[in-house]
């Protein structure tokens, strides 16, 4: 069973933690303003097998090390307290549990993982380990799930679990990432697509869909990470695969932008949902916009 904690502001990166798992993740030195909240899950024994500092996007980059605690005792020397708490602290990372961080744009969803990592790894060694439950682009902004310790066990179920997105889409460009941070491909009118041919063209796409993986994705083809041979310039056949929308709603209508609210299941990429929907009214577009809103039980709005 698991236990919701929310969280309030972050403490200082300085502060030191007290004991509870909640308490040390509000001091963690990720690029975030909160967390969201926490499932503490309570398990009999620690980690025990070797640390594997990967996430769903490759080895996890090494970070300096989080700054030690000043304190009124000399270095190296830790009253009965002391040892006390921070045996204690051990013992609740080592057990883990699962939380939600508000990803700014910027960091990869990689790059958060490797800050917790490396905060988590100075409490308790290398048996630290630490994953995502979903990625987010770098320009996306929103909900992104970490487990830690043995709660890395849990984030199977978020990876393949129900989403939801708000996406802004701006029609008369694509891109060759088909977001705003790619190279402009080619351009389209735009000016007949109304409201009421973007809300027809959008009953297409609910239920489940076929779609077409793009290449600037983690995903591998014969070993090979996707977006690495995009950036040499290389394109390779991907297969349309099979994902869900179990809700696709038009928020705003603003030529040339347009803003969707989507509820789908794993491995939908809206980047490419924005491309394939401006295509079918008639014209080109790409994401300017992404805020990821939900991920299962962890919402937005607590």
């Amino acid at each position: 069973h698991c236990q919701h904690l929310r969280c309030a502001q972050l403490a200082p990166r300085d502060q030191a933690p007290a004991v509870s798992l909640r308490d040390f993740l509000m001091t963690l030195p990720v690029p975030r303003r909160q967390v969201r909240h926490v499932q503490e899950v309570p398990l009999k024994q620690a980690i025990s097998e070797p640390a594997r500092h990967e996430t769903a996007e490759g080895l996890a980059p090494v970070l300096p090390p989080v700054p030690a605690r000043a304190g009124p005792l000399r270095r190296g020397h830790l009253g009965p307290r002391e040892r006390r708490r921070r045996d204690a602290m051990s013992t609740s990372l080592a057990n883990g549990g699962v939380f939600a961080v508000d990803k700014p744009a910027g960091p990869t969803s990689a790059e958060v993982v490797a800050q917790v990592l490396e905060a988590v790894s100075a409490k308790v060694g290398s048996a630290a380990k630490v994953g995502h439950g979903g990625t987010l682009d770098p320009f996306a902004t929103g909900v992104l799930v970490l487990g830690l310790g043995l709660g890395t066990r849990m984030l199977q179920r978020f990876l393949h679990g129900g989403k939801e997105y708000v996406a802004t889409i701006k029609m008369g460009s694509e891109t060759n990432t088909q977001d705003g941070s790619g190279s402009v491909l080619r351009t389209a009118a735009f000016d007949d697509v109304q409201r009421s041919s973007l809300e027809e063209a959008l009953a297409g796409f609910r239920g489940t869909i076929r779609q077409v993986p793009p290449m600037f994705s983690a995903l591998k083809v014969k070993g090979q990470r996707l977006y690495k041979l995009a950036m040499e310039g290389k394109e390779v056949p991907r297969d349309p695969r099979e994902v869900e929308v179990h809700d696709l709603e038009l928020l705003d209508f603003e030529p040339p932008h347009f803003t969707l609210r989507v509820r789908c299941g794993g491995g939908l990429y809206v980047r490419t949902l924005g491309h394939d929907i401006a295509q079918a009214v008639g014209t080109v577009g790409h994401v300017t916009s992404l805020r990821r809103t939900a991920v299962g039980d962890f919402k937005e709005a607590d």
